[in-house]
């Protein structure tokens, strides 16, 4: 009989025993090895049983266990909460960087997530090996390699393997207070303007949004504003040929025709559009993106009334409002000391101050109009 589909145990039926007369030896046998199948089916907290289903708890728990030392245990909480599953230890190298995973990783997986802190700043390209399995470039924003600087010194670097690569996530630079920094105590790096990345690649910034920059590069997930191209790897694009530009191609191609924004082919050479942008995308096309090289960005006016007629992306030339100068004009014949003099009809007019007028300064006068500004670099978000 041994256990029902519950659990419970029921003795064989009829072996119930009377004192002082003799058992039934064949009754004895049947419930003997009826017990015995019973704890066969047992689970022996030892460990010498396995089990044979699965083991529903009933809404309780194992307690007080200890924690996993192999992929094949389950975890304690605690090491999960203190990422003791994920963490890499003894990391070393700044470019090809290796490092030891806990709990015996063998082999990559895709979904895998690690973190760990730098040990030095990359001047390039990054390589990730953890426990010798075999290293695997760490790319940002897809198959980018990674730029000088793109991890700090002593950074905190999130990473998750794709199934080809380790792509970087995110850096947590490693501050000194400022009690360290007045002290002179710290060993904290300062922040590389490439470490800012991540922050311009958030969710705050929306592909084709337009921002000037006090650096002479686009930084990582931008491109200059320079009037050249964008296309696939195959393209030939002129600013920026690869897989990362096709969302903004995808906008530029639908928010300006082929009169604003002509497309090419893979030579430069003018084309036709295809039927989407996906498609001529897929064709190696090039599009060009806008040139805001020395020039200021207005506001479209959208109905305003303000600049009426001005289409999206236009270029307008400089101009100055109508306007008008006044003149002084003299005329006549005038007497002075009895004696006469007549002058013939005279004018005077000025733009500007003279030279020696120092109340509006010198003059400057050259090709263009403009208001006193700044540069610097226009870049569009891909």
């Amino acid at each position: 009989m041994s256990r029902d589909g519950s659990g419970n145990y029921t003795r064989v039926p009829g072996s119930a025993y009377t004192n002082g007369t003799t058992a039934d030896g064949a009754e004895l046998d049947a419930e003997i090895n009826d017990i015995a199948t019973a704890l066969t089916q047992s689970i022996a907290k030892d460990g010498q049983t396995v089990p044979t289903a699965n083991l529903p708890m009933g809404g309780y728990k194992h307690t007080n266990v200890n924690t996993a030392s192999a992929r094949t245990e389950y975890a304690r909480a605690s090491q999960v909460q203190d990422g003791m599953l994920s963490y890499l230890t003894s990391v070393s190298g700044a470019d090809t960087i290796t490092a030891s995973a806990p709990i015996g990783l063998s082999a990559y997986a895709a979904g895998q997530q690690f973190s760990f802190v730098s040990a030095g700043a990359n001047t390039g390209a990054v390589t990730l090996n953890i426990n010798a399995i075999g290293a695997k470039s760490v790319t940002k924003d897809g198959t980018t390699a990674l730029a000088a600087g793109d991890i700090a010194s002593g950074a905190v670097c999130v990473v998750i393997y794709d199934g080809t690569q380790f792509q970087l996530v995110a850096t947590k630079p490693v501050f000194a207070t400022s009690a360290q920094a007045q002290e002179g105590t710290s060993t904290s790096t300062v922040i590389s303007p490439d470490t800012l990345n991540d922050a311009l690649n958030g969710p705050n910034w929306a592909t084709g949004m337009v921002a000037p920059f006090a650096r002479s590069t686009a930084p990582s997930g931008w491109i200059k504003a320079n009037g050249g191209t964008i296309g696939n790897a195959a393209s030939g694009a002129t600013t920026r040929a690869n897989a990362d530009t096709s969302a903004l191609f995808s906008l530029l191609w639908s928010e300006f025709d082929n009169t604003a924004l002509p497309i090419q082919d893979s030579s430069g050479a003018a084309s036709t559009r295809g039927a989407s942008a996906a498609a001529d995308f897929a064709a190696n096309k090039r599009l060009p993106i806008h040139d805001a090289r020395g020039e200021f960005i207005r506001g479209l006016d959208d109905s305003r009334g303000v600049d009426s007629g001005r289409a999206l992306g236009s270029a307008q030339l400089d101009a100055f409002q109508g306007h008008k100068h006044s003149t002084d004009a003299h005329t006549g014949a005038t007497s002075r000391d009895g004696g006469s003099f007549s002058t013939s009809a005279t004018s005077s007019a000025s733009v500007g101050d003279p030279i020696t007028d120092g109340a509006n300064g010198t003059p400057r006068t050259a090709a263009e109009t403009r208001p006193r500004n700044l540069a610097f670099l226009y870049c569009i978000k891909l």
